[in-house]
């Protein structure tokens, strides 16, 4: 029989949790992975939309933070003011679903 001590790690393990992501095929900027961010940033986003009630910054926001292309590329608040009109439909589904990963579904209507 074995009488040496059984080896008890002393590390403690902590939870992790995956951050939800969802990726979106678009016409205009090819596929788009929505990812879930920490509460600190969404709480952030939402301190900023109170200021001015601005629910189209907002949704912009929020694409800012969850949004990037397959080579990293981001959104910035300086593309949409000059975008064409044609990739409006994209960024609003994208919106739709940054919304529905990072929040509740019922707010989707807000954004």
């Amino acid at each position: 029989m074995n009488d040496m001590p059984v080896s008890v790690e002393t590390t403690p393990r902590f939870f992790t949790i995956e951050h939800r992501e969802e990726v979106v095929p678009t016409e205009c900027f090819g596929p788009v992975t929505i990812r879930e961010v920490s509460a600190k940033q969404i709480q952030a986003i939402h301190a900023e939309y109170a200021e001015n009630k601005d629910e189209q910054k907002f949704g912009y926001l929020l694409l800012c933070a969850t949004a990037f292309g397959p080579h990293g590329e981001r959104f910035s608040m300086d593309v949409f003011e000059d975008m064409p009109v044609r990739a409006f439909d994209d960024v609003r589904r994208l919106i739709e679903v940054a919304v529905k990963i990072n929040g509740k579904a019922s707010e989707v209507e807000k954004a």
